[in-house]
């Protein structure tokens, strides 16, 4: 069984990364990267690079303090 290259899927991924990358500062010139990382699935070889904003990742935190205070006034509603 010939061994698996992990050299050459580092130099993939780097290369595929660096081009997101520059897409994303392209797409979003304005926009100030404040979270970057890789969900990845072992299994399928799937790396997904995945970017946030501070002010989108403070907009996901409100919308998730919004609802956690509505599920928890519905609870407190029931008798």
């Amino acid at each position: 069984m010939e061994a698996f290259d992990w050299q050459h899927l580092e130099e993939r991924l780097f290369e595929q990364s660096s081009t997101v990358i520059k897409q994303f500062a392209e797409e979003h010139p304005d926009a100030i990267c404040s979270f970057f990382a890789y969900d990845t699935d072992p299994g399928y070889g799937y790396f997904l690079p995945s970017f946030d904003t501070a002010e989108n990742s403070l907009l996901q935190a409100q919308k998730n303090e919004q609802r956690a205070i509505e599920e928890r006034a519905k609870m407190l509603s029931q008798e």
